[in-house]
């Protein structure tokens, strides 16, 4: 039998697994249903070096519930060679119980039994376990919000070794002063001159300080870290985190470029893209294709092809791949955000709501899911819950364009409360005159006044910095306010240009058409004729979606 163990070894170790599987299975049936005594000591330890074997194979083949099965009856079956063994006897070379139970662990987090996973690692003395199992643990408690037990066990790993990063990311997330944390990692920084920047970077990030921790990086990647992908990808999601799009999508771009195949936040790079409008569709387009091509089984290019087929007014399938999405990672926020913006352009409000309130959850700084949450609870005209999301918002953020606007968003439903908002707009744009949801906002309250050419001064003003559908619609809606039909029309036909289903500015030019006997002469071009801009929107809900198969999703798409 010992020969025939040590093929099972050699077959796995070559990574011939389907065929350790099977070998391992045909000698486990000779050992349970031979003549030799089950209950011999050497019989017992065969056998549980093959059920051992049989896990890490089914392990490796990544059939995660059947490897777990196999290695607690191997657990259980150390038990008993443990009470038959003679205290006098040889060492019994058996394979590692630890290894066996860290495993394990691996098995319950890929089938998302947490709870299960930390119970099997706790039962590792302290002193037996490995910085794997410390790092593992580490994370399992940090997901279940064990912050003092996570604290300690990444604290464990940085004793052992220093330079492990991830320990140190995981410790500034959850409030370790930036001092301490140094203090962990000095003791390895010879000739290395570059990790006190980044750490610098990352304790400024960790303490909201994103647009000084982004730029913090960007010096450091310019001096000694030039081209790095992980140092750019984690540059641009600073960026995005402080509100500064343009910046983060150039990092991110730049990222993409050097290695199509990097995944580490292009979920975020794929919204970013899906905000540039129809400009930006074929380089949205392109990414989603490149990202399903390197895996399908991380989130990443199914936030994609989300976005992508959100912009190609596809909503049922968007909301199918964020589903899937959020399935292979229920932490990942932009697949939460994404699916819940879906469902709120679907009108599934308490839906929408609930996707929204788990990715503040999940991260307070992200301020598209703040947003969203403050939008489904007006939609809901639950004012006062909006207003004080508002506030947490402006709170946790700091007080900058986008929260300032935010609150004033909320403010602008009551018309007692136009002045407030009106006084934080003009705060907004006073650090930002070109923060274009503030002057789209404000001008908003400016028509509500009927001070219909103080909005029209205010968009003409803001068009020499940006143009967007809705400013373009806007400004429409006002010259027609003023009886100025014809270059109402132009804007409008300006909007549907770039939003081909801008349903305002189709609904402006049909408004003008009746004002003006419909003797208006325009050329909006096909968008106008067909809302759509071609592409027929699906109506049925996403629980009609069929599933494809996923070699059928390229060509389904694309």
């Amino acid at each position: 039998m010992a020969a025939m163990l040590d093929q099972v070894k050699a077959l796995h170790e070559a990574g011939l697994f389907s065929s350790s599987k099977m070998l391992a299975s045909f000698l486990l049936s000779m050992t349970e249903h031979g003549n030799q005594d089950k209950y011999e000591l050497s019989n017992m330890v065969n056998k549980y070096q093959l059920l051992v074997y049989l896990a890490d194979s089914l392990f490796d083949d990544e059939q995660y519930k059947r490897a777990e099965q196999f290695y607690t009856r191997a657990i259980q079956l150390k038990k008993i060679i443990i009470k038959h063994k003679p205290k006098t006897g040889p060492p019994l070379g058996l394979l590692s119980e630890i290894e066996v139970k860290y495993k394990m662990s691996q098995c319950y987090v890929h089938l998302k039994e947490y709870r299960e996973a930390t119970a099997i690692l706790e039962g590792i003395s302290q002193k037996q376990r490995s910085l794997k199992i410390n790092m593992s643990l580490a994370k399992l408690y940090q997901r279940q919000g064990m912050e003092r037990s996570a604290i300690s066990c990444y604290k464990e790993v940085l004793r052992v070794c220093p330079l492990a990063l991830e320990a140190v990311i995981g410790l500034l997330s959850l409030g370790v002063p930036g001092s301490e944390v140094t203090s962990l990692t000095s003791s390895s920084t010879s000739g290395m001159d570059w990790l006190g920047s980044w750490i610098k970077g990352q304790v400024l990030a960790a303490s909201g300080k994103h647009a000084k921790g982004a730029q913090a990086l960007k010096t450091l990647e310019t001096q000694c870290l030039r081209d790095n992908v992980e140092l750019l990808c984690n540059t641009a999601e600073m960026f995005y985190n402080a509100g500064d799009y343009n910046n983060a999508k150039s990092f991110f771009q730049r990222a993409h470029s050097l290695d199509p195949c990097v995944l580490q936040g292009m979920d975020t790079y794929a919204f970013l893209l899906s905000q540039g409008g129809c400009g930006n569709g074929e380089g949205l387009e392109k990414l989603a294709k490149n990202l399903i091509q390197v895996t399908q089984l991380k989130p990443e290019p199914w936030i994609a092809m989300g976005h992508f087929c959100n912009a190609t007014s596809r909503k049922p399938r968007a909301v199918y791949f964020a589903q899937k999405a959020h399935t292979i990672d229920s932490r990942n926020v932009q697949a939460l955000v994404l699916k819940a913006s879906l469902l709120q352009a679907l009108e599934k409000q308490q839906e929408s709501l609930l996707h929204f309130r788990e990715a503040v959850k999940l991260a307070p700084w992200n301020f598209e899911a703040q947003k969203g949450l403050v939008e489904c609870y007006m939609s809901a005209k639950r004012h006062k819950e909006a207003l004080t999301v508002a506030k947490n918002a402006h709170k946790t953020l700091g007080a900058n364009p986008r929260t300032l606007t935010l609150c004033a968003s909320v403010m602008a439903h009551e018309p007692s409360s136009y002045d407030k908002a009106t006084s934080m707009l003009e705060k907004s744009l006073a650090q930002d005159e070109t923060y274009t949801d503030a002057v789209c906002l404000l001008a908003e309250i400016m028509g509500k006044k009927q001070e219909y050419d103080k909005a029209i001064a205010l968009l003409r003003k803001h068009m020499s910095h940006d143009r967007t559908p809705r400013l373009h619609q806007l400004l429409g809606d006002y010259l027609a306010l003023t009886s100025d039909y014809q270059e109402a029309l132009d804007h409008y036909t300006q909007a549907l240009s770039m939003n081909p289903g801008d349903s305002k500015a189709m609904e402006g030019i049909q408004n003008v058409e009746r004002a003006n006997g419909g003797e208006v002469d325009h050329d909006s071009g096909d968008e106008a004729d067909e809302p759509n801009g071609g592409v027929s929107l699906e109506e049925e809900d996403i629980e009609d979606e069929e599933p494809w198969a996923p070699q059928d999703i390229r060509g389904a798409l694309f």
